[in-house]
């Protein structure tokens, strides 16, 4: 903000529950009201958030999306990471470690956040096309939260036998690692995410996580 206002934009800022497409669609109708001409936000995949933008754009509004994406129609271009590769990346990782054939446990952030919805579709058809013998769980969804991703995982790693790794496509990781501790199972289970970040790192430390896929650029 402080950058844009040396070049004489005001900038307006709000902030909105990622989970509640009515305060995205709100905060968006503040925006028309306020004239203004361009967006910058994270992208999120609802139909009716992503309607309301085109609509916004037909009006000459500049989208810019950031972090996550949305349909391209929906803004002008994107900052950010290469969702795509950072999906295969983490499917070509925990195939090389994991020497066992069995199911690998997918855990997302929400079907309408794209950029870990891509990874968990790059992730399961990257270890598809080269006849992986892990095979990717149906997507669970814990909201970006570790102690909905902590609950995931220790449910599904104490009720199913021969789970091989653990994929977590977004935030939730350490909620999941700490799940994995508990059930004594480090080493065992393999673990594979993204962010080298404070809360993640001393499962990276101490043998949980395998490997942290950064997207500092």
């Amino acid at each position: 903000i402080s950058y844009a206002e040396q070049y004489g934009l005001k900038v307006l800022l709000k902030s909105v529950d990622a989970d509640d497409p009515k305060s995205c669609a709100e905060a968006l109708s503040f925006f028309q009201k306020e004239n203004v001409s361009g967006i910058a936000l994270k992208g999120l995949a609802y139909e009716g958030v992503q309607g309301q933008i085109r609509l916004l754009r037909e009006q000459g509004v500049q989208v810019v999306t950031f972090n996550s994406d949305m349909d391209a129609d929906c803004r002008d271009c994107f900052v950010g990471q290469d969702h795509d590769k950072s999906g295969k990346c983490a499917a070509y990782l925990i195939e090389q470690i994991c020497h066992l054939s069995g199911e690998i446990l997918v855990i997302g952030v929400s079907p309408n956040h794209k950029a870990s919805s891509q990874r968990i579709k790059s992730f399961s058809e990257a270890l598809r096309s080269f006849g992986s013998r892990l095979v990717p769980s149906v997507p669970f969804y814990c909201s970006g939260k570790n102690d909905v991703s902590y609950k995931i995982t220790k449910d599904y790693l104490s009720r199913k036998a021969g789970v091989q790794g653990v994929f977590v496509s977004g935030a939730g990781l350490s909620g999941a690692c700490q799940a994995i501790a508990e059930l004594g199972l480090t080493g065992g289970v393999k673990m594979i995410g993204f962010d080298p970040i404070q809360s993640n790192i001393p499962f990276l430390n101490n043998g949980v996580v395998q490997f942290l896929i950064d997207q500092n650029p």
